[in-house]
């Protein structure tokens, strides 16, 4: 009877307040430490384009957050990026992205540190650049995630 009562509590006070709250305001309020700014999310991935699954989903994922936040991306060199309105995209990474070797993990490290020094949030969506990155995030005090998908996820 008690737990009835709280989550009742809880419905009417999302309730009350749905038209106040929005997606945008949740990023801010959890990841910037301001509510006055925009949120700034650094992406890391193979590149922006229809190319393969992961360059698809990416493109897909930073154009619709674009609209919510300042996002800079980081790619391998080589990559073949599409334009994306009010996304700074840098070819930085190593073409090699299937490695874990310690060299390719120490150039992600110092790209990151470079390019994402004022992100709120970095993104990893591909897992071969990730032991670098979370690195170079924890080393500059940033938030820092992973999304796996896919069959192998």
């Amino acid at each position: 009877m008690k737990k009835i009562k709280i989550w009742e509590k809880i419905g009417g006070w999302l309730k009350k307040y749905k038209s106040v709250i929005n997606y945008n305001d949740l990023l801010r309020f959890a990841f910037c430490k301001s509510m006055d700014k925009r949120l700034k999310i650094g992406y890391l991935t193979s590149s922006l384009s229809s190319a393969g699954g992961w360059d698809r989903y990416s493109k897909g994922l930073i154009k619709a957050i674009a609209k919510l936040a300042d996002v800079v991306v980081l790619t391998r060199r080589d990559a073949k990026n599409d334009e994306l309105e009010g996304v700074k995209i840098h070819p930085v990474l190593p073409i090699k992205d299937n490695s874990f070797n310690p060299k390719i993990q120490a150039s992600i490290f110092f790209k990151v540190r470079k390019y994402l020094k004022d992100r709120d949030l970095i993104h990893g969506l591909i897992e071969p650049f990730v032991p670098g990155a979370a690195l170079a995030a924890r080393s500059r005090g940033i938030n820092f995630f992973l999304t796996f998908h896919g069959t192998y996820a």
